[in-house]
């Protein structure tokens, strides 16, 4: 038998003529790097969906002019990229199932696996998002005097930032905090208000959060007697916080770095720095502040409920103090509150919000009420926020000993998923945390939520992504009410064979129909 590659790792297990063998068996961390490279690879085509083409968007696979390109580089290229993320889902999730069937990779393999997949990640332009674009340009308007809270970069006007930012965030306010506008405008200065040399030092900083969950996320795992190698491999190696955290350069890697660490700070009794470094979290990106309270609740040890007010109202002060604190060290203050509708100015269809509300709409209509689709989903928008609170309420009063970190995830699941909008960097959140606080099924469905949210980002993948879900969930609604058919009140089984008839008599009608079409064609 060969050596594996965790053994090749060590001083003098490294052999010449093995190297064939290492790609000849299923080997994660080669063909994690080969998926890699393919996707860096097809980016360098001229007309990439994947990356910004914008002339001084990137060092490699730019063009300082318009380039037709060729149709069948781009096929190839755009099919290059496909597969290679698609061999990197495979063999991540792969790897985290043999994690659960008792492999040991350890930390030093994981590292190495982790360093290889990324190079070519990062090498490449920021991967499915212009997002990064924006912050270098919030951050220019920062350094010129412009409070990114009340204009969007337009306001900037000719400035040499402004041609890669996406049109949709334009006009569009910041909705961060101002931790991350003032390093971002710290970058500026340190890049020598290049808007190029801002984004590398944007996109080497989300890096760095993603390395900060993966040093403090399998810690956390130990604490709470899960395994640190999955969590390692279902956080920083997941292929959202690869692509949309690291490579894409997503603020979201820093606020998800500073809430773990954050977390494992209270984990060993420092509650005071971990109400500090989560809120840090929190004025980098809002979401984080539900951390606050959850680690009120481990202050205080889970006793009564006056307990738990006590010390979640502490951990809120300490959290308040260092937002006032911040808000005038930095100039920012704290305008960011008014600008966190920001996210919503953009319409996900697969977002369970928006979805409901088209359907209540496209009901409406079948039934005369045509009242527009911006009510409808306005109404639902606040009806989701309401439940998301209560949801995350309850989960915080339920919280216990062994699942007060899970229950702090899936509150961060629930915001997103009840959210306005929902990209897969979004569900980042709630895998760090859920990452360190589930066994193998748990592990199982944050794989799965990674896989069927990866494609989001992509070109249609929204619309790609909502109908694969939907109709899924349809199949499984219709299978569960004929399963239960029996058992539900009359009046609805009447409803039910109704419209089975219904159905049955159009799909008769449409074969006959097409049927006569066939038949009566010339010979």
């Amino acid at each position: 038998m060969g050596l594996s590659t965790r053994e090749k790792l060590v001083p003098g297990g490294v052999s010449p003529h093995r190297i064939l063998s290492m790609f000849l068996e299923f080997d994660p961390m080669m063909w994690g790097t080969v998926g890699s490279l393919m996707v860096f690879l097809g980016t360098w085509q001229s007309n990439s969906p994947f990356v910004s083409k914008i002339p001084g968007s990137w060092f490699i696979g730019v063009s300082n002019s318009p380039s037709q390109g060729n149709a069948i580089l781009e096929l190839v290229a755009r099919w290059l990229v496909y597969l290679g993320m698609a061999i990197g889902l495979y063999v991540w999730s792969k790897t985290v199932f043999d994690i659960y069937n008792g492999k040991c990779f350890g930390s030093t393999y994981l590292w190495t696996m982790f360093a290889l997949w990324i190079t070519p990640l990062m090498l490449s332009g920021p991967l499915l998002s212009r997002d990064v674009y924006s912050y270098a340009a919030q951050a220019e308007m920062v350094r010129v005097g412009i409070s990114p809270y009340l204009q969007g970069p337009i306001a900037l006007g000719h400035s040499p930032f402004l041609p890669t930012v996406d049109p949709l965030w334009m006009r569009a306010p910041a909705p961060y905090g101002p931790v991350f506008l003032y390093v971002g405008d710290l970058f500026v200065h340190l890049a020598g208000n290049s808007p190029l040399g801002t984004v590398v030092l944007l996109r080497v900083a989300a890096l760095a959060g993603v390395i900060l969950t993966g040093i403090y996320a399998p810690r956390i795992a130990s604490i709470n007697g899960y395994s640190k190698d999955a969590a390692f491999v279902l956080s920083a190696l997941n292929p959202i916080f690869l692509y949309d955290l690291a490579s894409a350069g997503h603020n979201d890697a820093w606020m998800v770095g500073l809430m773990v660490f954050g977390v494992y700070l209270a984990y060993t009794g420092r509650f005071v720095w971990a109400s500090v470094v989560v809120t840090l979290a929190g004025l980098v990106k809002a979401p984080a502040f539900a951390a606050l309270v959850f680690i009120g609740v481990l202050w205080g040890g889970f006793g009564s409920l006056r307990r738990k007010i006590r010390y979640g109202s502490y951990a809120l002060l300490i959290g308040a103090i260092t937002t006032v604190v911040l808000g005038v060290a930095t100039g920012l203050g704290v305008g960011w509150i008014r600008s966190l509708s920001t996210p919503g100015a953009s319409i996900s269809p697969a977002d369970p919000v928006t979805a409901a509300a088209t359907l209540i709409h496209e009901v409406g209509s079948l039934v005369g009420v045509p009242v527009s689709t911006y009510l409808y989903l306005s109404a639902m928008r606040l009806l989701a926020l309401f439940l998301s609170g209560v949801i995350a309420l309850y989960l915080l009063l339920l919280s216990n000993e062994k699942n007060w970190l899970r229950n702090l995830g899936l509150s961060l699941l629930v915001v997103v998923l009840l959210g306005p909008v929902i990209w897969p960097w979004y569900l980042s959140w709630a895998i760090a945390l859920l990452a360190c606080s589930v066994g193998r099924y748990g592990g199982t469905a944050v794989v799965g939520s990674s896989i069927l949210a990866f494609p989001l980002s992509m070109p249609g993948g929204q619309s790609f992504v909502a109908l694969v879900t939907y109709l899924l969930l349809a199949v499984v609604l219709i299978v569960f009410v004929l399963y239960r058919k029996q058992s539900l009140p009359y009046q609805m089984r009447l409803v039910i064979d109704e419209y089975l008839i219904r159905a049955k008599w159009f799909f008769e009608s449409e074969f006959k129909s097409r049927g006569t079409q066939v038949d009566s064609r010339p010979s």
